[in-house]
């Protein structure tokens, strides 16, 4: 174990020692290179040779290791070439996801393959619009949440201006859209220079490309920043037991929703869940159309070659054929070049008493644009008939409401005082019932109960991942009082 500074812990250190671990400082490891490096032989690192072990991000239990070789990553760098980003050292990347995030890895190193200079953000997640428009970075890549930060600090920009700026602005960018809807084009050099010229300014004004991943987008919100902004914005899919690369969209084509098709690298094939309602005889009951589903497989030389010192856990994903089980449910769509998209998970379903399958997920996903909320929770089990949820709020929502019910003393030094108010707790109820409705939930899915936290899911009280992801299982022990 190697300790940038050990002697800020040496009590720590001690007791690791007494484990059986050898532990270096830096300072000692820098020393023993030049002492003993002379008579060490080096061997030519060869494709199948494990690069690295990246742990999971342990959603579903604890994080695996996941034995990841020279050949993985090179294959997964080789992404940028595929697309044609044509990066140099002109070029600048902000880093936001964590160096350990495999995703995160495989851009670095296409970075420093390429000379781009990697700028790393301040660490809070809430002040990353700043970081950007400090840095004026050329790239950008990010979960779906990080994309809602910039649209919703576009629309409070454009919010801010004058009436007649307002709506010169929405005019244009629905004029955009329509014609990028329509022709896969999103640069307009006319309303680019004369109009979205300072919303790219406001973003450092160089932004070239912008990958996301990790969740599903709202198409709406990727179309608008595409066309505000100017600039290519792909989604990708991959799991870190297939090194990131599986699935990719193309920027210049305007229908949403999926996640484009594999690599040259990839093989893909779906496998039925017939308990869940996917096989891939699946009919589109409104459309009549084709709609071949099941539990996403992948097979090729992104694919991993097991969990470090666990060949149980191996065992459980990867076949003898080698296929990969990711435990996502995906979709293909015919009629759109057999793109893909995934719908749900395998594992995080759950059933209600009336026997109807819940996507906790997917739930989510929706309510995370909805008024009042933050963050949020899903939860439900087989012995009641409806859902529960557990909500951080948004703050000024909670003040707005609160303070047009004439509580006036109301500020964000005292809201969460309220968070036990019934009314309130109805108020963010009714809201989600309708938003729910508009959103094409159905009445089971819709949460009954409602329970307000006041802190914020984050890494350090251990509910969400680095990547935002909430740890369910953390999560339901931790609100287990709540959620019963």
């Amino acid at each position: 174990l190697i300790v940038i500074e050990k002697e800020d812990d040496e009590e720590t250190c001690k007791e690791l020692e007494t484990l059986g671990l050898n532990v270096y400082s830096w300072e000692e490891i820098v020393e023993k290179g030049k002492n003993e490096g002379k008579n060490i032989k080096l061997n030519n690192a060869k494709p199948d040779d494990i690069c690295e072990i990246n742990y999971t991000s342990g959603t579903t239990g604890h994080p695996k290791g996941v034995k990841v070789t020279h050949k993985n990553i090179v294959v997964g760098t080789d992404v940028g070439e595929l697309i044609g980003l044509n990066a140099t050292p002109n070029d600048l990347y902000i880093s936001y996801l964590p160096y350990a995030h495999i995703m995160e890895t495989l851009i670095i190193t296409y970075a420093f393959n390429h000379g781009v200079p990697v700028g790393i953000y301040n660490g809070n997640a809430a002040k990353l619009v700043e970081d950007i428009q400090i840095l004026k970075p050329t790239a950008l890549c990010a979960v779906p949440r990080i994309f809602q930060r910039i649209y919703d600090a576009i629309i409070k920009k454009v919010d801010s201006q004058s009436s007649i700026v307002r709506k010169i602005f929405q005019k244009a960018i629905k004029m955009k859209i329509k014609d990028y809807l329509e022709t896969g084009m999103y640069r307009n050099i006319l309303f680019d220079n004369l109009i979205f010229k300072e919303v790219r300014k406001s973003f450092g004004g160089r932004l070239r490309f912008m990958l996301v991943g990790s969740a599903p987008m709202d198409g709406e919100i990727l179309n608008f920043l595409r066309c505000s902004l100017s600039v290519e914005i792909m989604e990708g899919y991959g799991q870190t037991e297939d090194v990131a690369g599986v699935l990719l969209s193309n920027t210049c084509d305007p229908v949403t929703q999926h996640l484009g098709g594999p690599g040259w690298w990839t093989e893909l094939k779906l496998v039925d869940q017939p308990d869940l309602g996917y096989t891939v005889k699946n009919i589109d009951k409104e459309t009549g159309k084709s709609r071949p589903s099941g539990e996403l497989c992948v097979r090729g030389t992104s694919v991993f070659k097991g969990y470090f010192r666990a060949p149980e856990k191996t065992k459980e994903v990867l076949d003898k054929d080698g296929w990969l089980h990711s435990g996502d449910i995906a979709m293909i769509i015919p009629e759109h070049g057999n793109a893909f998209r995934i719908v749900d998970r395998v594992k995080n379903l759950f059933k209600l008493q009336q026997g109807e399958y819940i996507s906790p997920e997917k739930v989510e996903g929706i309510y995370e644009k909805c008024k009042y909320i933050e963050q949020i929770f899903i939860y439900g089990n087989s012995l009641k008939n409806y859902l529960v949820c557990i909500v951080h709020p948004n703050s000024d929502d909670i003040i707005n409401y609160l303070k047009s019910k004439g509580i006036d003393d109301v500020s964000y030094d005292n809201y969460k005082n309220y968070f036990d108010d019934e009314d309130l707790k109805k108020e963010i109820i009714k809201e989600m019932d309708s938003f729910g409705r508009k959103n094409g939930l159905k009445g089971f899915e819709i949460p009954k109960q409602i329970y307000l936290f006041k802190d914020k899911f984050s890494v350090e009280n251990q509910i969400i991942t680095p990547t935002m992801k909430i740890k369910r299982h953390v999560a339901k022990k931790f609100f287990e009082k709540e959620i019963i």
